[in-house]
């Protein structure tokens, strides 16, 4: 059996945040670890909890998706980056690039 993805997801919709994280759980090689609504929240709690990927808004209180990404491409941090927005704004997607987005 293969191991499990843990996951962490920012999203600072609630109704958002839960159907993501409903979700994940009902899929068997997902392990849900966290979740915050707060960008600095988000952070944090990947610094501590390590998940081996991270779903993020990019518009989140606190710090924005691409600052955490920022912080943690700094930090060296392993967990991978999916990025979320429904911005049309291309500098957006630039930038999380910019800052080692997986996808």
């Amino acid at each position: 059996m293969a191991a499990r993805v843990s996951v962490y997801v920012g999203e600072d919709h609630p109704i958002y945040l839960e159907g993501l994280v409903r979700a994940l759980r009902q899929r068997p090689e997902f392990d849900v670890v966290g979740s915050s609504t707060d960008g600095r929240d988000a952070l944090a709690d990947i610094r501590r909890l390590a998940p081996d990927v991270a779903i993020l808004d990019e518009n989140m209180p606190g710090l924005l998706g691409n600052e955490v990404l920022r912080a943690m491409s700094r930090d060296g941090l392993p967990t991978r980056v999916i990025m979320l927005s429904a911005s049309d704004d291309s500098a957006v997607v630039f930038r999380a690039v910019a800052n080692g987005v997986s996808a």
